[in-house]
């Protein structure tokens, strides 16, 4: 969501109606104090909304199960702090203090808070090896002389450890599962399509760089703006070919989905691609631009 609210701002025109905010200069000369100064309720909105999907996607199957954080919460605290322990745990809160600080007013994605895996690691670490001891010792207090045995003792002290390291393994295939099932291939397909069957080095226009990529040619950015002035940038930088992907494309780009859906003199639809394996439909569509006769 987040990388999409950002393409959607960077991909409209700046103050000189000319160039898109993402190759302007105006872009580098934002003051961010005075601008959260000016409607600091946008900053508080923000950070809400970026915890609130921390909250929903950091704690999750693909990233740090949720599960684990019990032995983060007993690895923390069965024991009390000494102040060399107060020392370690305030730095290692720090880091992830500083994430937060840092993060969430810029939006949440689960490669900005990378560095705090190990700290969470850390901590489930401690929590498993906690509750291997509580184990341990509730064991040997109920019955000793089954506890006792050295084999017997040594599995309820790894136990814990055991079934953590098996949760976070577990995680490998559902991680890999939700990411294939979010990658989509429509812009590898047109740029290849397009290397393949069309000759010459006319530039192609793209949300995405990567359709310019695989086609090996010149890249123009597609605006979000009104379809006059759509036309107007492609002419401008010289783009002969569109590609465009419908997935939610009229709540992204209401006016681009309007050309899409009903057709338009200036575009020639040349071909077409549907993602496999998709729950809904989605489509990559590439189109040459007509010149104005």
């Amino acid at each position: 969501m987040r990388g999409r609210a950002l393409m959607k701002d960077t991909m409209v025109f700046d103050s000189s109606g000319q160039e898109i905010n993402w190759l302007s200069p105006e872009r580098f000369r934002g003051d961010v104090l005075r601008t959260v100064m000016a409607e600091p309720s946008g900053l508080v909105t923000r950070v809400i909304r970026s915890a609130g999907n921390l909250k929903e996607n950091f704690f999750a199957r693909t990233n740090f199960w949720w599960g684990l954080t019990p032995l983060v919460i007993l690895g923390l605290f069965r024991e009390p702090w000494s102040r060399r322990r107060l020392r370690y745990e305030a730095f290692l809160f720090t880091i992830i203090a500083v994430l937060l600080v840092v993060f969430l007013p810029v939006g949440f994605l689960a490669r900005f808070f990378a560095p705090a895996f190990p700290v969470l690691l850390t901590w489930t670490a401690k929590g498993a090896l906690e509750l291997g001891r509580w184990a341990q010792e509730t064991g040997a207090a109920l019955c000793r002389g089954f506890f006792s045995n050295h084999y017997v003792k040594g599995g309820l002290g790894w136990l814990p450890a055991g079934m953590a390291v098996l949760a976070l393994i577990l995680t490998i295939p559902v991680a890999a599962e939700r990411a294939i099932s979010a990658m989509y291939f429509g812009d590898k397909e047109a740029g290849l399509w397009l290397k393949t069957h069309i000759s010459g080095v006319g530039k192609v226009m793209s949300e995405d760089i990567a359709v310019a990529v695989y086609a090996g040619r010149g890249w123009v950015p597609s605006p979000n703006t009104d379809w006059a002035r759509f036309l107007r940038y492609a002419a401008a930088h010289g783009a002969e070919y569109l590609v465009v992907r419908d997935f939610r494309l009229e709540s992204r780009r209401p006016e681009l989905a309007s050309v899409v859906r009903n057709g338009t003199p200036e575009l020639e639809l040349i071909h077409s691609f549907e993602e496999p394996h998709k729950s809904e439909r989605i489509t990559t569509f590439v189109y040459h631009i007509l010149k104005a006769s």
